[in-house]
């Protein structure tokens, strides 16, 4: 069987790292941020523009284990 790794932009990554620092700003929780750089994937590591998807889900499901927020900031009305 063939496995197919997904992958995504290095963009995509740069843009979820973005948010999350404007989501600490917004809610006066820039003390945060050296914890979430600490989980922060090495982009580098990775040659071309692309990530594995797998990497990046990772990373936003770290995220949302250290900040403690399950939907990161999102209102669900």
């Amino acid at each position: 069987m063939i496995e197919i790794e997904y992958s995504t932009d290095k963009s995509i990554i740069f843009a979820i790292r973005e948010a999350a620092a404007l989501y600490l700003f917004e809610r006066n929780r820039e003390k945060d941020i050296p914890k979430i750089v600490d989980i922060f994937l090495s982009v580098d590591d990775y040659q071309g523009d692309r990530v594995p998807a797998s990497e990046v889900i990772k990373e936003v499901h770290a995220l949302s284990n250290i900040l403690q927020d399950t939907y990161l900031g999102l209102d669900l009305n």
